[in-house]
């Protein structure tokens, strides 16, 4: 391990380093590997695998979940000749997915974990039954990366025989960005079931701009998946006091995820406040701000109560961000149903040109509520859709939006067609109420026109088989 890579890392916690080696320690102890180093043949191995790699894997997934900073330090542990290359191709394949990709599908920085244990399999004495299990994993890392890496990668081995290896899995075709979209996107659904993602938090300007993606998509991730920040809270704090940072797109990211979108101990508060009063003469805020919204939806990931919550208790009155989110807290705590939030609405938006990017977070706040509510909704509640779908000409009103319009047509456009799924007796009454409703309805809100709205309760009649 190289002194550059161990100062990056955390290292592991002792109950897990223990847990480790007592699974190393029992391998070494056991009928199976005596029995592969008897023989040497694959079937011996693959008990092997078969035996201990579970064992591995669930403490892999532990740490992941709890702490997930830890998990380079755990993962060069296993590479130690006495786990005999067990879990390392699971380990491969983690380190080719966690590289961040450009839009080109190339790796946005050379991947160094993926470059060490490629390094220890080829140096490894169970070199020829690790290769039956890394061919696709190698193929994928080599194809992502850029060409003059992999060369670089290939001639620091002098045996030619891992040379003409590892040759053979950097494949031409992988020259096509769209092959490596394609094949990357279905590889990666082999580990969907994994929790492989970690990251560094930056202690420079310059480790910020590269470690950022990174950072990003793990916190992103854990988010989605609703996992704790306790073991890496303190740094997410220390990121947020980082003056050197203030200022940058980077910056307003990772705070706002962090203030946001993560749950956080009571005595976060203080310093978060801090640091947006630091922030609140910057000019990049608030339209840093209102990208981080636009952004965090393309995401999937939405600002209900909760999370503007968070941040409106922090904010200074004077801050240049209160009218909006004093606005958003009107929609969330009277409901956009109501009067007060139907107005503090139309008061912020009209203070702003249509077509501004305050205008589209608020349009994109409304949207929020409006897909959470029609893609929850069964098909035997759609009275309760009916009734819901009168507050649409109040908000296409005051927005007057194209984009807005044809985003909420589409929700409405996907419960219709789960309606239609589930009544398919045209002459029930079920079907016909609904038929009528939006026959009148969608017209008014300029959805479709007649004639449009017709092709969707159309019956399609099959074609007759062509006689022989």
């Amino acid at each position: 391990m190289t002194a550059e890579i161990h100062t990056i890392m955390i290292e592991l916690d002792k109950p897990y380093e223990e847990r480790l080696d007592q699974i190393r320690k029992s391998l070494q102890e056991s009928e199976e590997l005596q029995s592969y180093l008897d023989t040497e043949e694959e079937e011996d191995y693959r008990e092997l695998v078969q035996a201990y790699e579970p064992d591995i894997y669930t403490l892999h997934q532990e740490i992941a979940k709890e702490n997930p900073l830890q998990l380079l330090s755990f993962e060069y542990k296993v590479l130690h000749e006495e786990f005999e290359g067990l879990f390392i191709p699971k380990i491969l394949g983690f380190s080719v997915l966690r590289g961040v990709l450009n839009e080109n599908y190339k790796y946005h920085r050379p991947q160094k974990h993926f470059k060490k244990i490629v390094e220890y399999i080829c140096h490894s004495a169970n070199f020829e039954m690790l290769k039956t299990r890394i061919g696709q994993s190698l193929q994928i890392g080599l194809g992502l990366s850029s060409g003059i890496w992999v060369t670089n990668l290939i001639n620091q081995f002098s045996n030619k025989k891992i040379k003409q290896y590892l040759q053979s899995k950097y494949l031409a075709k992988y020259r096509s960005k769209d092959i490596r979209q394609s094949e990357y996107l279905a590889y990666k659904l082999q580990f969907r079931n994994d929790n492989y993602q970690t990251s560094f938090f930056p202690q420079s300007k310059n480790e910020l701009k590269v470690d950022y993606p990174s950072l990003y998509e793990f916190l992103i991730y854990r988010i989605k998946k609703n996992y704790p920040a306790d073991s890496y809270e303190h740094l997410l704090l220390e990121f947020s006091g980082n003056a050197d940072f203030m200022g940058t797109k980077e910056y307003v990211d990772i705070f706002f995820l962090f203030t946001q979108f993560i749950k956080r101990s009571e005595n976060t508060d203080k310093p978060l406040k801090n640091a947006l009063g630091k922030m609140g003469d910057m000019k990049n805020i608030p339209r840093d701000y209102y990208k981080f919204r636009l952004q965090c939806q393309e995401e999937n990931l939405y600002f209900f109560q909760e999370q503007d919550e968070r941040i409106f208790r922090l904010l200074d009155k004077k801050s240049n961000l209160y009218d909006f989110l004093f606005m958003a807290m009107e929609v969330h705590q009277k409901g956009y149903l109501h009067d007060d939030a139907i107005n503090a609405v139309k008061e912020f938006y009209n203070t702003h040109p249509g077509s501004s990017i305050e205008n589209e977070c608020v349009r994109k706040l409304l949207l929020g509520y409006f897909r959470e509510f029609l893609t929850n909704i069964d098909a035997d509640e759609y009275e309760d859709y009916m009734e819901f779908s009168k507050i649409f000409p109040t908000y296409l009103e005051i927005f007057a939006n194209e984009h807005f319009l044809l985003d909420l047509r589409e929700l409405n456009v996907h419960y219709l067609r789960k309606l239609l799924k589930e009544y398919t007796d045209k002459r029930g009454k079920d079907y016909q109420d609904i038929k009528k409703f939006v026959m009148a309805s969608w017209i008014d809100f300029g959805f479709f026109t007649k004639k449009k709205l017709a092709e969707f309760f159309k019956t399609r009649r099959k074609r007759k088989k062509a006689e022989a």
